[in-house]
C-alpha cells in the first residue's frame, strides 16, 4: 500500500524539533498501545491501519487543486510539485532525461545530494533508483513539498495536513557539522 505524502523541510530550531518529535512519538505510542491491547499487532498491520486513514492522490478525498493553491499562497508560492530524483532515468516517465540521469546516478551515493533534495532520503530511498532497469514507484514519494523557510510556513502547512488528512512528513536538516 502506498501513501501520498506532504513533506516539509523546515529550517526551525532544535527546541521546536524536539517538541514536535516528542508529540509525534507520544501519539504513535498511544496508537500502538491501544491497538496492541486488543490483539497482537504486527508491524504491517499497524502501518496498514495508519496508512489506510490517509487520502490517496486521485481519490475523492484528496485535496482539490484549489486547496493546494490556497496552501501555496499561504506559503508565499513555495509549494513544490515533487518528483523522485531517480525518475529522470526511466523512459516511461515524463521527467526522463538522459543527461540528468547520468548526473543523478553519479550523485546517488552522495549523502549531501540526498540531504539537499526535497524528497530523497539517503538511507532508504529504494523506491525509484536512477536506473532504467530498476522499478520506479512514484507513489512512495510526496506529491507536494513545502520547503519551509519561516514559522508561518509551518503554521500553514501543519494545519493543512491535519484538516485534509494528507500525510505530513518532516524532513529535518542541520544535524551535522556541514549544516545538512
Amino acid at each position: 500500500m502506498t501513501a501520498k505524502l506532504v513533506q516539509l523541510a523546515p529550517l526551525f530550531n532544535n527546541t521546536i524539533t524536539r517538541i514536535l518529535l516528542h508529540i509525534m512519538l507520544q501519539k504513535l505510542l498511544t496508537v500502538a498501545w491501544t491497538a496492541s491491547s486488543t490483539r497482537a499487532l504486527t508491524v504491517p498491520d499497524y502501518y496498514e491501519r495508519v496508512l489506510s486513514c490517509k487520502p490517496k492522490y486521485g481519490a475523492s478525498d484528496w485535496p482539490s487543486p484549489a486547496a493546494w493553491q490556497q496552501l501555496n499562497e499561504s506559503v508565499s508560492g513555495r509549494l513544490v510539485a515533487a518528483t523522485p530524483p531517480g525518475a529522470v532515468s526511466h523512459p516511461s516517465m515524463a521527467e526522463y532525461n538522459n543527461v540528468s540521469c547520468s548526473i543523478i546516478s553519479n550523485q546517488w551515493t552522495n549523502t549531501t545530494f540526498h540531504a539537499l533534495n526535497l524528497v530523497s532520503t539517503d538511507y532508504n530511498d529504494v523506491a525509484c533508483f536512477p536506473r532504467s532497469d530498476a522499478p520506479c514507484n512514484i507513489d512512495s514519494y510526496p506529491r507536494f513539498v513545502v520547503p519551509a523557510e519561516t514559522v508561518q510556513d509551518v503554521q500553514s502547512a501543519v494545519p493543512f495536513a491535519r484538516e485534509t488528512r494528507v500525510r505530513l512528513v518532516v524532513k529535518g536538516t542541520g544535524h551535522d557539522a556541514p549544516g545538512r
